[in-house]
């Protein structure tokens, strides 16, 4: 049971200042005070290193993620603080990457309104990659791309574009994989998405991943 249930276990990251950064933004979640300017989690952010900050996003994001049923009132004050925190650094072009990249996890943990979560998620990919969860994230996106095609493959072309991560596009696991998501694109009656699938493979294949070209003479 996660914040939902106020009952948090916390494995990793036990350092004094992670511990704290936790029971800050739970005291916040379970509605204990807001985002008021100069309030706890203000003075918070203004006084603590990007890494730190990274940490509380990236810590609730990962507890969520678990819950299979949302909590609204948790996801409308999430939802909030990463608006507010926005608001504050003045956009994604100026907040730090490390807090931008926890997003990942928001955004695989399904809990927000798809549409929303895309829009950060494409925010978020166009200054930084997301390293610790591309796994989850990419079977979020298989999973909603029937209904998000093209949100989707602006997403993956991102990925494709700013990830160093060698083994990130290696198709050992197709089933929930950027393999997965192209093999849907191709087969797709709709000449649009199937486009925006070829270009996409075309890129992998001149970053070298020529496997992917296997799906251009595939069809629905």
């Amino acid at each position: 049971m996660g914040l939902a249930g106020k009952k948090i276990v916390v494995k990793e990251f036990k350092s004094p200042n992670n511990r704290l950064a936790e029971h800050v933004v739970i005291m916040y979640l379970w509605g204990e005070y807001g985002l008021e300017a100069d309030g706890l989690l203000d003075l918070f952010f203004k006084s603590s290193p990007p890494e730190l900050a990274a940490h509380m996003l990236e810590f609730i994001g990962r507890d969520t993620w678990r819950e299979k049923k949302p909590n609204p009132k948790i996801r409308d004050r999430m939802k909030d603080l990463w608006d507010w925190r926005l608001r504050c650094v003045g956009g994604p072009a100026n907040m730090p990457k490390q807090e931008l990249a926890a997003f990942g996890w928001w955004f695989a943990g399904a809990q927000f309104d798809t549409g929303w979560a895309f829009e950060q998620l494409e925010q978020v990919l166009k200054r930084t990659p997301i390293e610790h969860c591309t796994v989850q994230v990419f079977e979020r996106m298989n999973e909603v791309f029937p209904d998000y095609p093209h949100q989707t493959l602006r997403c993956l072309r991102l990925f494709a574009d700013v990830s160093d991560d060698p083994w990130l596009f290696r198709v050992a696991q197709k089933e929930k994989g950027a393999w997965s998501l192209l093999e849907q694109a191709i087969k797709t009656g709709d000449a649009a998405i199937r486009e925006e699938a070829e270009d996409i493979i075309h890129l992998l294949g001149s970053k070298g991943y020529l496997e992917y070209r296997e799906l251009l003479g595939r069809t629905g």
